[in-house]
């Protein structure tokens, strides 16, 4: 706007003066003042347009689950729906959905360590209705989605029953993306009374295997162990962690073998090729010759003699049922 057409408005005084009509004009502004200049410069509609624009603006903040259907959800963490942060109901309905979801991934797909889970998850969420095309990468988003929306809030038995869902769902198939902050939230908790016994050494359990065969972290894992089981020890966690840490291979892998857990059991998997390529090394030092069935009995669970040729390019040879490890030097 020219300081002409000011002027021409007639509506402050020293119109004339640019030093005076600039001050003039900066007051008039505070004391909301001038309102046939104000026309000049608002939004075209006025007032109504810049209710509009708040309008638009409390829509990006808060209005964003409106892309969403009825039964879908957006991420807090992304500010694409609040629905769940705002609402107990819509938080368990959304839960019984998901367990409807995993239950329909399980009798639909070959999930030999999930299908053990499934009763002791399911027992009060048994329906008849069929759920197609679910993948497991749909269930764990809705459970982050879930997660989210609760993070902020009180935890109460329902947070803690969500949360131990996602742990055991994502500890089976070794998704620690999901199992190791749903733990760290748990065990962060100020209410330890939410958590019962078994619970919380069962989640710590799962921690505990994660430092060692995962992060390589024995120190951690062996100092988480003696704070939280202190009181009451686990004789079996402590000698895998022992034979984790010694590299001792044998007795880790028949331990491993007889672990009936499917959740410790595939976190433990994380460390198996380590314990293999000890298990070789100790064998090209120890044996000059070796009985094939007997290797094949010492090995992993799953794992064969040609999973050791083909993935570990042992140069052992087959003679009938024994393996020639290395010749012995003629004299």
């Amino acid at each position: 706007m020219s300081e002409d057409k000011i002027s021409r408005s007639g509506n402050w005084r020293g119109n004339n003066t640019r030093g005076r009509g600039n001050r003039g004009r900066g007051r008039g502004q505070g004391r909301g003042g001038y309102k046939s200049f104000n026309t000049s410069w608002k939004p075209k509609d006025g007032q109504e347009s810049i209710d509009e624009s708040k309008k638009i603006e409390r829509a990006a903040r808060f209005g964003e689950s409106n892309k969403f259907g009825a039964e879908e959800y957006g991420f807090v963490s992304r500010g694409e729906d609040d629905r769940l942060q705002r609402s107990s109901k819509e938080r368990e309905k959304f839960f019984d959905k998901i367990i409807r979801k995993f239950i329909a991934y399980c009798e639909s797909n070959d999930t030999s360590t999930l299908s053990k889970e499934l009763k002791r998850f399911t027992e009060d969420h048994q329906s008849d209705e069929k759920i197609k095309n679910v993948t497991m990468d749909s269930i764990l988003s809705s459970l982050r989605k879930l997660r989210e929306s609760m993070i902020n809030g009180k935890c109460d038995k329902f947070t803690v029953k969500v949360f131990l869902f996602s742990i055991r769902i994502s500890a089976n198939i070794g998704h620690y993306q999901t199992y190791l902050p749903s733990i760290h939230f748990l065990l962060q908790q100020q209410d330890q009374e939410l958590l019962q016994k078994p619970e919380k050494r069962e989640i710590v359990t799962l921690l505990i295997l994660h430092l060692s065969h995962f992060s390589k972290n024995n120190l951690k894992a062996f100092k988480e162990y003696f704070e939280y089981f202190k009181d009451e020890e686990d004789p079996t966690l402590l000698r895998t962690l022992k034979s984790w840490s010694t590299k001792d291979c044998f007795n880790w892998i028949r331990l491993y073998n007889n672990e009936n857990d499917s959740a410790k059991s595939t976190i433990m998997r994380f460390g198996i090729n380590a314990i293999i390529e000890r298990m070789i090394q100790t064998i090209n030092v120890s044996y000059f010759h070796l009985d094939l069935d007997y290797l094949n009995r010492s090995l992993p669970n799953g794992i064969t003699f040609d999973n050791l040729q083909k993935n570990h390019n042992v140069t052992w040879k087959v003679e009938g049922k024994n393996l020639i490890i290395r010749e012995r030097k003629v004299k």
